[in-house]
């Protein structure tokens, strides 16, 4: 039996499963989704094969390098101090990009960006849409398709990480059939439930779509 009402899990969070780099919530949330969804299974089975066939290729390349630098040192045998005054330049020059690359990163991911557009949205039958996949530490706007839904005065919004815990809310009114709100304030990395509400009626759950910030 399929999940009811979630969107399938994304492709890049399928990618950290598969390569262990989820945490243990996290993990949890992807495997109970996965115990009842064959195409999720599908694509995980599809995932597993081809980081097996990176990890071997990797392997391969590897062997080969280790190869060509014993082949290097053997013909053109180098003392301790003729070596670091060969590397000394490349040493340097991987530094320089390092600490550029530090410095940079702050500056790549202010608030002052773009906001991303995140659409949400569900389809009829059993068949759900994969989650969708936007940049962490950036603002976003959340924009929520409500044309399979009886429209309400007002909804209220969740973001809740693997944790299960509200790491932002918020209210709103629909718009032509839709809702559009700001997340000014970036999330970090990782896997998340978008939650709408009826802001009335007792706060009633209306719909949950999954989130993959990367």
């Amino acid at each position: 039996m399929e999940p009811a009402n979630r969107s399938h899990v994304c492709e890049e969070a399928l990618e950290r499963y598969s390569l262990r780099q989820l945490t243990g919530l996290e993990t949890e949330a992807v495997e109970e989704h996965i115990l009842l969804c064959s195409s999720c299974q599908e694509r995980l089975r599809q995932v597993d094969e081809f980081v097996e066939v990176m990890r071997r290729a990797a392997a391969e390349l590897e062997d080969k390098q280790t190869s060509m630098v014993k082949k290097s040192f053997a013909a053109f045998p180098l003392s301790w101090p003729q070596l670091w005054s060969s590397w000394k330049p490349v040493w340097a020059a991987g530094a320089a990009a390092a600490v550029l690359a530090l410095v940079l990163a702050p500056w790549q991911r202010s608030p002052h960006m773009a906001p991303h557009d995140v659409l949400l949205e569900s389809t009829r039958g059993v068949e759900a849409p994969q989650n969708p996949v936007a940049p962490s530490d950036r603002p976003l706007v959340l924009k929520v398709d409500l044309t399979e839904l009886q429209l309400r005065p007002a909804y209220r919004l969740e973001v809740v990480d693997a944790l299960g815990q509200v790491v932002w809310k918020t209210d709103a009114r629909a718009d032509q059939g839709a809702i559009a709100v700001a997340v000014e304030r970036g999330l970090k990395p990782g896997v998340y439930w978008v939650r709408l509400y009826d802001a009335a009626a007792g706060g009633e759950l209306l719909r949950e779509y999954g989130l993959c910030l990367q």
